[in-house]
């Protein structure tokens, strides 16, 4: 019985992390992606995959999945205070390029930011398999907006 305790125990570590190892291709497109991210004058927000600006030498303001996780939480002085912080510094102008999930764009509130500009279309690669599709510009950097389109295209 206690062996089979011990197995059933070493059976729940058969935990394979190899999905999350990115494919050549996805690294590549990684660092093209961290590559514009580094041409971009001032400061981006990218919650998902957070480490491409850091690669960029921007720095990294937020998880996503932390946030995702506070806004879900039972502290909701806590959660007003991060999103709130967050609201302030998209009105203030902050950051440079926004870029957000599809899935959590409104739990950020960059809609409600009336000095972005969203781009019109889906651009960010589909190699970088994060939830990412959603690029704001400040609307006072209409070249960081050319750029940005120029250098991903378009997609529908």
């Amino acid at each position: 019985c206690a062996a089979g305790l011990c197995i059933a125990q070493f059976a729940v570590l058969n935990y394979s992390p190899w999905w999350l190892i990115p494919t050549p291709e996805q690294a590549v497109s990684d660092r093209e992606f961290a590559e514009l991210l580094r041409a971009t004058p001032g400061e981006v927000f990218m919650p998902f995959k957070g480490n491409l600006p850091e690669i960029a030498g921007k720095t990294s303001y937020a998880n996503g999945v932390s946030t995702w996780d506070l806004s879900r939480g039972t502290d909701a002085a806590l959660s007003d205070k991060l999103f709130g912080d967050i609201r302030a510094a998209f009105a203030r102008g902050d950051f440079s390029v926004v870029v957000l999930s599809t899935r959590f764009v409104y739990l950020y509130g960059i809609n409600e930011a009336a000095n972005y500009v969203k781009l019109p279309v889906l651009i960010v690669p589909p190699e970088l398999h994060v939830y990412p599709s959603n690029v704001y510009c400040r609307s006072d950097l209409v070249d960081t907006i050319a750029q940005w389109q120029s250098a991903l295209g378009t997609r529908h």
